[in-house]
C-alpha cells in the first residue's frame, strides 16, 4: 500500500520490480547466511535469533527515517455536478466538489489518450473486473508454488541430488528476479502489463512439464532459471494491476485481499 500511494502511476511496476527484486536478492544470500551460522554456533537456533534480530534493525530503520506523504483519498463518489445537490452552507463541500471535479477532468484527458501515460481512471468499486483477474492468477501461482515446497526437494533427492545441488536450486531462483523484475518492471510501466502476464504464467507451466522428463538432477539448475523467469516478469506485473485497480483510498485494503488469496491458494 506504501509503495502504491508513494510512487507516481507511470512508474508503479518500476517500483514493485525493485520491491521484488530486494526480495529475491536476500533469498540468494539467505541459505548461506543460514548455513554458516547454524555451523559455527552448533545449531539451527541461530536462524530464528538471526532473524529477529534483522527484523528489529529493519523496524527501528524504517521507523526513523521513512516518512509517509499525504495522499488526498477519495473514497466517496464523485458528486453530481449539479451545483443545487450542494447544500449552500457547507462551503467545504463546494470546495471538495470543485477538487473532485478537477481530478476527475484530469483523469477523463488519461482514458481519452491526451495524457502520455496513457493512465485509465481508477475504479470506484474495490472488487472490480481487473483486482478480481489478479486474484485468481495469484491464488493460482501460490497454489503451484505450495506445491513445489512440499516436494520439490523430495523430487531431487530420488534423481540422487544432494544437499548443496538442493540449495543451488533455491538460490538460483532467485537470481532472475533480482536480474530482471526492475527491468520487466519498466518496460510493464510504458506497454502494459497483459503481455508480461501471459508470458510469465506460460514459462513456468512449459518447465513444470519439463521437468517431469528429468532424469540428471544437474538440468533442474538451467530449467529453474528459465521458471525464475517467468516469475521475473509475472509479479511486478500483477502488483501493477493490483495498483492500477485500486480505488482511491484502498490501496493497502486491495493489496491485503491480493496477499490473502495469495496465502489460501
Amino acid at each position: 500500500g506504501v509503495l502504491t500511494d508513494a510512487t507516481p502511476r507511470e512508474r508503479r511496476g518500476e517500483a514493485f520490480g525493485l520491491y521484488g527484486a530486494a526480495q529475491m536478492g536476500v533469498l540468494l544470500l539467505g541459505p548461506t547466511i543460514g548455513a554458516f551460522g547454524a555451523g559455527q554456533f552448533g545449531g539451527i537456533g541461530f536462524v530464528f535469533v538471526f532473524s529477529a534480530v534483522t527484523s528489529v534493525i529493519a523496524a527501528a530503520g524504517i521507523a526513523l527515517r521513512v516518512r509517509e506523504e499525504a495522499v488526498e483519498r477519495r473514497a466517496h463518489p464523485t458528486p453530481s455536478p449539479d451545483r443545487t445537490e450542494v447544500p449552500p452552507d457547507a462551503p467545504f463541500l463546494e470546495e471538495r466538489w470543485a477538487r473532485d471535479l478537477a481530478a476527475d477532468a484530469a483523469l477523463g484527458e488519461a482514458a481519452a489518450g491526451t495524457d502520455p501515460t496513457g493512465s485509465a481512471p481508477p475504479p470506484m468499486r474495490l472488487l472490480n473486473r481487473g483486482l478480481v483477474a489478479a486474484l485468481v492468477l495469484n491464488m493460482g501461482g501460490y497454489f503451484g508454488s505450495g506445491t513445489y515446497e512440499v516436494i520439490w526437494s523430495l523430487f531431487l533427492e530420488r534423481l540422487g541430488a544432494d544437499l548443496a545441488l538442493i540449495g543451488l536450486t533455491f538460490a538460483m531462483f532467485g537470481l532472475p528476479v533480482l536480474l530482471f523484475s526492475p527491468f520487466a518492471g519498466r518496460i510493464v510501466d510504458r506497454r502494459g502489463p497483459f503481455a508480461f502476464v501471459v508470458l510469465g504464467t506460460v514459462l513456468p507451466a512449459i518447465t513444470g512439464i519439463v521437468y517431469t522428463f528429468l532424469v540428471d538432477p544437474v538440468l533442474a539448475v538451467p530449467l529453474i532459471l528459465v521458471e525464475a523467469t517467468g516469475f521475473a516478469l509475472l509479479n511486478p506485473a500483477l502488483y501493477a494491476i493490483v495498483a492500477a485497480n485500486s480505488p482511491p483510498g484502498r490501496s493497502s485494503t486491495a493489496q491485503g485481499i491480493y496477499g490473502a488469496a495469495g496465502t489460501l491458494g
